[in-house]
């Protein structure tokens, strides 16, 4: 990767002499070669950094659109952490099953970095973002500063499962990627926290061998759910100084989780220690119960909170709490915060000022708590017009739908408008869990038959084929919803599908990358 000067030998013309230069200052698990045939595709970033995706003989121009993100993905970086990457050039490179972000040698498995401008969907184009996004992250949160010890794993994968988000949503606005976040990484997070057999993210390692153990979804979902809250909480100004104040003092040295709490503290002058301790060191999270009473033009809310558990109310001995960076909107702005608080005692008490009787009150903007929301009876009835008309954004309307789980069915009837592709996402993963429970029942066909009813009206707007102006979302929303009618038994999608499916065998009609996957 640091090459200096090639020449032939002078004392054989049959060999090589290859001069390198000094090697950056690293730790000894990121040293690697790579020894095979490939082919290349190169650019320069805007900062002049030479970039390389190396491919399989043949394959070279499946390795542009990773090249396209990496060389708009450096420069951000080096931007946001105000830190500029430390080499002059830096190699991806697709190798049969592995990921690892080494120093300026970058390790994807194939289905991770190549991308066939002709046959692949729109889904593969994501992950490869997502994943070029993650593990250029790593040249500076992992491979700049590099863990102490491996109990703190959880801070370079967490980090770099936020970040890739925060990039991929720079290169690509219209993914509308956060809120695909939620689904893909938060909810998933919570799923598995809930469970009695849960960790803390933060989890004591005695010797290398036990790291595969903590290698899991708590450390890289969760991780990264806590440290959006986190920065949320910060603000980015803050965060982005934080995070700058850290790199800049243990570049090319060891740092540990209480290093990053302490920088990010002297830039914002919260208590950030004591705040992320509760979430890093104790697992689950909490379930935030909240009552309002009107009083004149003033709504009062009541907040406790519990531990959520997916067995039922928590019954241990102990009460564990959090410190819950809590955020407030109302209806007359659903984008904006009314009030901010830190919910730091079993029970709160917050009056929200010049809200009146017929405004909506919905916590949790945005979803970037990490907690689950138990609304009062006459607080979520409130809620249900907000859904219908669309006046709540996208993401807080997944967010509603997934707290409320429980109460499924006449929550989803809402949804019949919802133009979201991350929303249906959620839905469908939600029914499909309902169908699971159901299967093997008298019930099932009901289930049945309500996923046709709900997914109905939106699978005949979209159609089959793709209409001028739609984009990245449509695509995934056209084969998310024709799949799901035709595992409910949609007659109609069921026919159509057939048919497509027999001419593509015959070669009458090549099926589009997208429809491949429900046909």
């Amino acid at each position: 990767q640091n090459v200096v000067e090639r020449r032939p030998y002078p004392d054989d013309e049959s060999l090589v002499e290859v001069k390198f230069a000094r090697s950056p200052v690293m730790s000894t698990y990121l040293v690697a070669f790579v020894v095979g045939e490939y082919d290349f595709v190169e650019a320069r970033s805007q900062d002049g950094v030479l970039v390389r995706v190396y491919t399989p003989v043949g394959k070279a121009e499946q390795g542009k659109f990773a090249l396209e993100v990496a060389a708009k993905t450096l420069p951000f970086y080096k931007d946001y952490f105000n830190v500029p990457y430390p080499l002059p050039k830096i190699d991806l490179i697709a190798i049969a099953d592995f990921a690892a972000a080494l120093i300026s040698l970058l390790h994807h498995r194939e289905t991770a970095l190549l991308i066939d401008p002709k046959n692949s969907c729109s889904s593969s184009r994501q992950w490869v973002a997502l994943v070029v996004g993650h593990e250029l992250a790593h040249q500076w949160f992992g491979n700049l500063v590099t863990m102490e010890w491996w109990t703190h794993l959880w801070l370079n994968e967490g980090f770099a499962s936020w970040i890739e988000y925060l990039c991929v949503d720079h290169c690509f606005p219209e993914y509308d990627i956060w809120t695909q976040f939620v689904s893909a990484d938060y909810t998933r997070a919570q799923e598995l926290d809930a469970l009695d057999n849960s960790h803390p993210i933060e989890v004591s390692v005695g010797h290398p061998s036990e790291v595969d153990e903590i290698f899991d979804a708590i450390s890289y979902s969760k991780g990264a759910s806590v440290i959006r809250m986190l920065h949320d909480y910060i603000g980015d100004e803050d965060f982005r100084k934080g995070m700058n104040l850290y790199l800049t003092k243990f570049q090319q040295r060891n740092a540990a989780t209480e290093d990053l709490w302490e920088s990010l503290e002297k830039a914002s002058g919260k208590p950030i220690a004591a705040v992320m301790n509760t979430w890093t060191k104790q697992m689950g999270f909490p379930l935030i119960y909240v009552e309002a009473e009107q009083q004149e033009d003033d709504k009062v809310l009541k907040l406790v909170q519990k531990k959520f558990c997916a067995s039922g109310p928590y019954t241990g001995e102990d009460f564990p709490m959090w410190m819950v960076p809590i955020s407030i909107c109302t209806s007359e702005d659903p984008s904006c915060a009314k009030m901010q608080i830190l919910m730091d005692k079993p029970e709160l008490t917050v009056v929200l000022k010049d809200t009146k009787p017929e405004q909506w009150v919905k916590l949790n903007l945005g979803t970037v708590g990490f907690y689950r929301t138990q609304y009062s009876p006459a607080m979520l009835e409130s809620l249900i017009p907000a859904i219908k008309d669309l006046s709540l954004p996208p993401v807080d309307r997944l967010g509603l739908q997934n707290d409320l789980f429980s109460l499924v069915l006449k929550v989803m009837e809402a949804f019949v408008n919802e133009p979201n592709y991350t929303v249906w996402s959620d839905l469908s993963c939600n029914l499909g869990i309902l169908g699971t429970l159901l299967s093997h029942t008298d019930f099932y066909e009901d289930i049945q038959v309500f996923v046709r009813d709900v997914f109905s009206p939106i699978g005949e707007r979209l159609g089959w084929d793709p209409k001028p102006g739609e984009g990245h979302l449509d695509a995934l929303l056209r084969g998310l919803v024709l799949g799901k009618l035709g595992k409910a038994g949609h007659k109609a999608t069921l026919e159509e599908a057939r048919r497509r499916f027999k001419e593509h065998v015959e070669g009458k009609h090549v099926l589009s990358a997208d429809l491949r996957s429900p046909v």
